[in-house]
């Protein structure tokens, strides 16, 4: 198996800018391919061409070893596999590791592409954000866990990082908005329906106001809707480093960077969105992206109870290996320094433990999204939202 074209511009880019590519993505990928612990990022990226061998010789040392430590129930392959002859048990070992490799050479990509994309959050600033943002804001987010369940919100039993500001933005604006939203629809602006399992039905279309170019392009109350939500990490950041320096310790902050983009996504009848993070950066590995902070806007002035479409937010649980050998390849190729969580592992919140967030107009939902564990429940009418994520550096 080649290196296709995204994972060629991959390898180039760490090649060219190896000194800012993440620490932790780096090490895992030369443990992979047996380099020393200490090796520098020069050396991992000059060794990247020799994936494809790495990967196979591997596989043919495995294929040939104890079958109980990669085949069975819960081995890395099914236990059909067990039948096959060692040459084929190797060739399917190799392309996984492989396929494991180049994932973390476009992990590493993504993380170089974030640093060059994005900017510091105070690049944003506004009154209306300053004013929307209080302190409780900050201790509901980013509180430790004494003081998240100290809050008095419905959903402070949870324990999760989440919070509500309510009548944010006008009725008006929401209805302009939505007005604009069904033009672009009526335009073949969004996506076709998804059919992904885990969210089947929606569409979605990015509002990127990254350039004046790119502003000029959206319609006045949706551009009007993304700048201030750009500016509310801002707020938050500056409220929350006050909070930090009158009482240390009590606040868990992370360092936030911003890509001016907005998701615009609807929901229609018979749509929902399974329990999921927001921290999954795709592929088969499960391995984490740089988002830390979902911010929604819901655009929805008819919404009323039995429509559908809260946001249901469950509480976490410590989740365990699943069971389809995600997380041993890491182990088998010897890479341990990586998070490799699956976004939406059924074992790792509470079913049972939720509660559910109407999409009322107006309403604005920030929750961390590396651990707040969350669903759309099933709609039997139209639902809109705009979300924003807030990334930061992966070695935060």
């Amino acid at each position: 198996m080649g290196l296709g074209n995204t994972i060629r511009k991959a390898r180039n880019a760490l090649l060219a800018s190896h000194r800012l590519a993440p620490h932790s993505l780096v090490s895992a990928l030369g443990q992979t391919l047996g380099l020393p612990h200490d090796s520098s990022k020069l050396r991992v990226a000059l060794a990247v061409p020799g994936i494809q061998a790495r990967a196979k010789l591997l596989a043919e040392n495995l294929s040939k070893d104890d079958l109980s430590r990669i085949v069975g129930p819960h081995g890395l392959l099914a236990p059909k596999w067990s039948l096959r002859s060692s040459t084929e048990r190797s060739e399917e070992l190799s392309r996984i590791f492989e396929e494991y490799m180049n994932e973390i050479i476009h992990e590493i990509f993504v993380a170089l592409s974030t640093q060059t994309s994005t900017v510091p959050v105070a690049s944003w600033r506004s009154e209306w954000a300053n004013s929307a943002v209080t302190e409780q804001h900050v201790r509901q987010l980013w509180g430790t866990g004494d003081v998240l369940r100290q809050e008095r919100a419905s959903w402070s039993h949870l324990g999760v990082g989440f919070s509500v500001i309510d009548n944010a933005v006008s009725l008006d604006l929401v209805q302009r908005a939505r007005t604009e939203l069904g033009a672009l629809a009526s335009d073949g602006a969004l996506t076709d329906e998804s059919k992904a399992a885990c969210n089947p039905g929606s569409r979605r279309l990015v509002l990127d106001f990254s350039t004046e170019e790119n502003r000029n392009r959206i319609p006045p109350a949706l551009l009007e809707l993304c700048n201030s939500l750009a500016c509310l990490p801002a707020a938050l950041q500056e409220t929350a480093a006050a909070m930090e320096s009158a009482m240390p310790g009590t606040l868990l902050i992370p360092s936030l960077r911003l890509h001016p983009s907005v998701m615009a996504a609807t929901y229609g009848p018979g749509s929902y969105y399974s329990p999921h993070l927001d921290k999954y950066a795709g592929g088969s590995h499960g391995f984490l992206n740089s988002r830390v902070l979902t911010v929604l806007l819901y655009l929805n002035p008819e919404w009323s109870h039995g429509d559908g479409g809260e946001l249901r937010l469950f509480s976490a649980q410590k989740s365990s290996q699943n069971a389809n050998g995600i997380g041993q390849v890491p182990s088998l190729l010897g890479s341990s320094t990586v998070d490799h969580s699956a976004s939406t592992a059924a074992t790792a919140y509470e079913e049972d433990s939720y509660v559910d967030i109407p999409p009322l107009a107006g309403r604005i939902v920030m929750f961390r999204s590396r651990d707040v564990w969350h669903g759309i429940r099933e709609l039997s009418s139209e639902r809109w939202a705009l979300t924003l994520w807030v990334l930061t550096d992966l070695e935060s």
